[in-house]
């Protein structure tokens, strides 16, 4: 269900308009109204804070080294954003020092094919007449040395010649084929460079994974810093002029009596008004019977959120989300697998509050997908032979003689089952002549499961007379009361949205034929690996075959789910219930992650109820 929101103006004195944005944060109802923000040093300050935070975090997370510096007792008795600054120095450094090695290895990659030589020498020898020229040429081009010069011939390789000119008086250089070379630093010199480059890195990088103990520190400081950035940003967004200040923004409408107390209590002055189901601002908030919640973490996954004046089909999604997921994998043996990994999370994870919704929501996908499994007799996709019979399944669904016309026919139905459940939903909510349009579509919807399922899975045979009905029926339902006859794009997309709806229906099949590959690739993978058991000597090279591709299966099988399933709820009966998903999550202003110490600065001096700015 959405909640009922209600649409605030919070009025208070400017000098105390920080005090009142934090005791609304403390409040943790009111979701402020996005709006343009005026410029300020103190949001720009945290938001910088705040990003610095991130990107040590991250920084520091990625460190690869088992090295580790511990830290000095100095840098653990620094703020959580000095060290996060701190990790970012160390990263920098260790980046340029990065480009230095990779400017001194391409120096010595030029100059190793030269050998070792003391360019001071040969500084030395053009200061006593002598002169010595670094050559290079194409292999098979022709090149004599110039009168008076000795040619001496260094490395020869890759079409190219390297020589090296020597003569006892100065040569044209311009007529020379000079080879680009950095002769500021011997070959040695250049190596121990090197040397102490990679050192200065090795011990960045350790110092970096030394602060891999900070991490949690940073990223708790973090949420403090958001909570910092939120009340900013409101200050920022607030209006007025003078002695007055206003904020502007959205509460569920239960929580009106909390704000009205807070008011009294703040001397705020308080407009109050039901939020326009047109108000693009509005946020969602939705509230579900716990049993449904564990959908949510799909929703926040794919980052969708129906409007305000839209409505709530999260139990809707789950339970046609969770035979998806179940045909899409298909296998009782992997939902086996899924399910014991969620137990173990459970175990492991399952006290992280974060962390038992999605677990919960895995769970039950996993027992969805072992029912669906053992209907159809699929263990590891083990030839049903070689099965006990309990786990050979439903004739219809494990037989190769009639299983596939009967999974077709199922997705078919499904597809008609869930899309005429969007217009049925729609025709409810509309109330009026125009709910008729609506049984019109539902009408077309199970004229084209007759057509589809005569086509494709009865071989022709179509039941005409039951299609002719529902078709005529329709269209003069379409016509009269869905078509806008006054719309012109209305009219030009009808033909086309009647194209849709067949194809939607149609698109269920990808149920069947996503399922379909899976099962034949996991046959496959066991017959291959199979060949290898009759030799002991490769029997484990079978079995890890067997492994591998069972394991490359499930996360192909995964990707299908995360393409397909969430596609058929969010697109296609999406279209059908007229839903855009135009939402935006509602998002109050809490005080999160800020030390006691900075929650108490927000309370306001006295004890006693503040006279309202308006008396």
């Amino acid at each position: 269900m959405i909640v009922p929101m209600k649409k605030i103006s919070v009025l208070c004195l400017s000098d105390e308009k920080r005090r009142a944005v934090a005791s609304l944060a403390k409040l943790g109802v009111l979701h402020v109204a996005q709006t343009e923000l005026k410029e300020s040093e103190d949001r720009s300050r945290v938001a910088k804070s705040l990003e610095f935070a991130q990107k040590s975090l991250s920084i520091i997370s990625s460190s690869k080294g088992r090295d580790m510096s511990p830290p000095d007792l100095q840098v653990t008795t620094m703020s959580a954003i000095a060290k996060a600054n701190m990790a970012i120095s160390f990263s920098e450094q260790s980046a340029n020092l990065a480009k230095e090695l990779a400017s001194v290895n391409s120096k010595i990659e030029k100059l190793s094919a030269w050998g070792e030589f003391n360019p001071a020498d040969v500084a030395n020898l053009k200061d006593k007449g002598i002169f010595v020229y670094f050559c290079e040429k194409n292999s098979n081009d022709d090149f004599a040395a110039p009168d008076g010069a000795v040619m001496h011939m260094v490395s020869e390789g890759g079409g190219r010649t390297l020589f090296v000119l020597v003569s006892f008086g100065a040569l044209d250089e311009s007529k020379l084929p000079l080879a680009e070379l950095d002769r500021s630093k011997s070959l040695s010199e250049l190596m121990a460079e090197r040397e102490s480059v990679e050192a200065k890195i090795s011990s960045l990088n350790a110092k970096i994974a030394g602060m891999r103990i900070f991490a949690k520190e940073i990223k708790d400081s973090m949420a403090g810093l958001k909570t910092r950035l939120d009340i900013a940003s409101a200050v920022d967004s607030m209006k007025g002029g003078g002695s007055l200040s206003c904020l502007t923004g959205y509460i569920p409408a239960g929580d009106e009596p909390a704000l009205r107390e807070a008011a009294k209590q703040n001397g705020w002055g308080l407009v109050i008004e039901d939020a326009a189901l047109d108000d693009r601002l509005v946020p969602t908030k939705i509230e579900i019977p716990k049993i449904f919640r564990i959908v949510r973490p799909v929703f926040e996954f794919i980052g969708i959120e129906p409007g305000y004046d839209e409505v709530d089909v999260s139990v809707c999604f789950l339970f046609f989300f969770s035979i998806f997921f179940a045909m899409l994998i298909g296998d009782a043996g992997y939902g086996c697998l899924f399910l014991a990994a969620a137990i173990f999370a459970k175990f492991k994870f399952g006290w992280k509050e974060e962390m038992r919704t999605p677990l919960n929501l895995f769970t039950v996908l996993s027992v969805c997908t072992i029912v669906w499994g053992a209907l159809c007799g699929s263990w590891f996709s083990i030839n049903s032979s070689m099965l006990p019979a309990p786990m050979r399944g439903l004739k219809s669904l494990a037989d190769p003689a009639v299983k596939d016309k009967t999974v077709q026919t199922f997705c078919f139905l499904l597809a008609a089952l869930h899309l005429s459940a969007g217009r049925i939903w729609r025709a409810i909510l509309l109330s009026n002549r125009k709910s008729l349009g609506q049984i019109g579509w539902l009408l077309m919807i199970w004229m084209n499961f007759f057509l589809i399922k005569g086509l494709l899975v009865d071989g022709g045979i179509l039941k005409t007379g039951i299609i002719i009905a529902l078709l005529g029926i329709s269209l003069v339902l379409l016509v009269i009361f869905y078509v806008d006859w006054k719309n012109l794009g209305d009219i030009f997309n009808f033909p086309f949205a009647i194209i849709g709806s067949f194809s939607d229906v149609l698109s269920y099949i990808r149920l069947y034929a996503v399922g379909l590959a899976s099962y034949y690739l996991a046959v496959n993978v066991n017959q291959i690996g199979a060949m290898f058991f009759d030799s002991k000597i490769f029997f484990v090279v079978g079995l890890l075959i067997i492994l591998f591709g069972h394991a490359l299966n499930i996360t192909l099988c995964l990707l299908g789910v995360l393409v397909h399933g969430i596609r058929l709820n969010a697109l296609e009966f999406s279209n059908h219930m007229e839903l855009q998903w135009k939402g935006l999550k509602y998002q109050p202003l809490k005080m999160n992650g800020l030390p006691e110490i900075q929650r108490a600065n927000c309370k306001t001096p006295d004890a006693q109820a503040r006279p309202s700015i308006f008396t």
